[in-house]
């Protein structure tokens, strides 16, 4: 009899499958893999998944495996609307870490958490001092209808995380401190993943187009990283390709060709292999993360439930040794009634609290955006010679991203946003590139 554990892998391109059999008894096992293409023409970032065809394609698989018997699996999904952060928090002992970082993630992001599903990892911890996490978030109603779909198919869902994470794993095995990860995301993006060890710290997109552009577009995405990186890893598309003498030209790159890296159990497959072997090896020194963790919580009322039904079966069968007791099974039933009616109430009243508090930050929120947009109108009421080429506002604070041919344009913007009532304009970044300033401003909310 053979043991099946399944990886899958989904990208915008393929569905990736890696089959481990395992025969009881024997401690080797066959690995077995196979690629399905999944590219959508109209894929883009924001864009849902084809779940309909995404179901197809696994129940196909599925019928390849003989037996009835439904597999586990271990999901991989792309970084896409996903959120990645890292906080040191004082040190907490392991029973109560789950709670204290939810409630942080809710502080972080009060809007959000209740749409989101955290998994996070201990980066670094000193006992007694402080712990150092990173928390991987994802859409709870994305990782549902990814476990509904391999329900359908016949499997059973025992893990997700994305696939940066597992891919990590690849490049632990190297001894480079930074690596740099370029790989296509869609025919016109390509993702940027920079590793510390086998820790995904940041992710940027690239737009792919004419050569100036681009150029541009991975000045932005890497002026807040540490360059050069120790080691560049790529998956060889043409669209990757494209990148490479603009990096090294730059100078981020110490090394433009990757060794080989230690990977020989699918050696044919490459860098297409890499983050499903990863994963593999977190999930056999349970080291993985793992989404699908937060979608059975236990609610109240899913526990008042199946607890009624068992009282009223314990007296049933009290009924008949005694119809004494039938009193008392009434008396206990009005009982459970009026508990249930409790708990209904209570539910509505959360709902209504929730929505009181979303109105009143949505209100919040659309004050500070209705003086957002103020402010870049008046920019685009400027005379020319200044580009605003990118923007960022969180928590009160605006930063604008641009280039000037002289100082007296800037200076009349920072006279522009104080006149609108920003307070404490702040230069980021002033610095001349070629024949022109380019500069970062970053301005406060006017209270």
């Amino acid at each position: 009899m053979n043991k099946l554990i399944l990886w899958i892998e989904i990208s915008d391109q393929q569905v990736r499958f890696l089959l481990r059999k395992r025969r009881l008894g024997k401690k080797s096992s066959d690995l077995l893999y196979q690629s399905v293409l999944y590219e959508q023409e109209d894929f883009l970032e924001e864009s849902k998944p084809d779940f309909a065809r995404l179901e197809k394609i696994l129940k196909n698989y599925r019928k390849s495996i003989p037996g009835n018997k439904k597999i586990a699996v271990y999901l991989l999904l792309p970084f896409q609307n996903g959120l990645i952060r890292r906080f040191t928090l004082p040190w907490i002992r392991k029973r109560d870490r789950d709670s204290a970082i939810k409630y942080h993630m809710q502080y972080e992001i009060p809007f959000l958490a209740e749409e989101l599903v955290f998994a996070y990892e201990v980066i670094d911890e000193k006992d007694g001092e402080y712990l150092n996490v990173q928390v991987s978030a994802s859409k709870r109603d994305g990782i549902e209808l990814y476990a509904e779909c391999l329900a359908k198919a016949g499997f059973v869902l025992k893990g997700v995380e994305y696939s940066v994470w597992a891919m990590g794993e690849i490049f632990k095995a190297e001894s480079f401190t930074k690596i740099l990860c370029l790989r296509r995301y869609n025919k016109q993006t390509i993702e940027l993943i920079l590793y510390k060890g086998s820790v995904p710290e940041v992710i940027r997109k690239v737009r792919v187009g004419q050569a100036d552009t681009v150029k541009y577009n991975v000045y932005l995405s890497f002026q807040d990283l540490e360059m050069p990186v120790d080691l560049l890893i790529t998956d060889n598309s043409s669209e990757v390709n494209q990148l490479l003498g603009l990096l090294t030209a730059a100078g981020m790159v110490k090394e433009q060709i990757a060794p080989p890296l230690a990977v020989d159990l699918l050696p044919e497959q490459g860098f297409e292999a890499y983050a499903l072997l990863g994963e593999m090896v977190r999930v056999q020194t349970k080291k993985n993360i793992n989404f699908s963790q937060a979608l059975r919580p236990a609610t109240i009322k899913s526990k008042a439930v199946p607890a009624s039904a068992f009282l009223i079966f314990l007296l049933f069968l009290s009924g008949i040794f005694g119809y004494s007791q039938i009193k008392d099974y009434y008396q206990i039933q009005q009982e459970i009634i009026v508990l249930q009616q409790h708990i209904e109430q209570l539910h509505n009243d959360d709902v209504s609290n929730t929505y009181t508090k979303w109105k009143k930050a949505h209100d919040a929120s659309l004050t500070d955006l209705k003086q957002v947009q103020r402010a870049l109108e008046d920019i685009e009421g400027m005379e020319k010679g200044l580009n605003v080429s990118r923007w960022n506002y969180r928590q009160g604070t605006l930063c604008l991203w641009g280039d000037s041919n002289d100082n007296e344009a800037i200076s009349q913007l920072v006279s522009n946003v104080a006149a609108d009532g920003w307070k404490e304009p702040v230069f980021l970044n002033y610095r001349l590139q070629k024949e022109s300033i380019v500069f970062c401003l970053s301005i406060n909310l006017p209270q």
